[in-house]
């Protein structure tokens, strides 16, 4: 009995734990797993059916196709503590909110704030991709940003 009652709230705590850790970004800044104060700059469109990438039209300019996470700005809204991110598509710069779950590699970019006029190449891919992301994966030099039921992805490189 006494064993049960002790297995027992170790799994309350361990549920307790998990609960309160999912969506939120690990501690450590420093952590290379983490999306924390990187910038990204997107190579292509990602096909996973034919295994093709569309590559973006490049642009000469540095921050074309970027996405920032921050780890200094969250926003609390609903009991939820979403992080910032800012980028830039061709000639809009964006900013917005984003919550993650390492665990289930989860991702949703929340009040993606831009301008809604037309943009030049891809631009428009771009920005309308980054509002219906819902997976990631990310390594020391990729990420990616699922979206279309993981059907595709955007391809970043360039942890910075």
């Amino acid at each position: 009995m006494k064993n049960t009652k002790l297995l027992l709230f170790a799994l309350v705590v361990l549920a307790f734990v998990v609960v309160s850790c999912e969506g939120k970004e690990p501690t450590s800044p420093g952590d290379k797993n983490t999306l924390f104060n990187t910038r990204w700059k997107l190579v292509g469109f990602f096909d996973v059916g034919n295994g093709k990438i569309e590559n973006v039209v490049l642009r000469d300019c540095e921050d074309c196709y970027t996405l920032d996470f921050w780890k200094d700005t969250t926003i609390t809204e609903m009991g939820k503590e979403y992080w910032m991110c800012t980028g830039r598509l061709i000639t809009i710069r964006f900013s917005g909110s984003y919550i993650a779950d390492y665990a289930h590699s989860t991702i949703y970019f929340h009040q993606i704030v831009r301008a809604h006029i037309e943009e030049p190449y891809d631009g428009d891919k771009y920005g309308n991709a980054l509002e219906v992301i819902q997976e990631f994966e990310l390594n020391e030099s990729e990420l990616k940003l699922y979206y279309n039921n993981k059907k595709s992805y955007l391809l970043f490189r360039g942890r910075q």
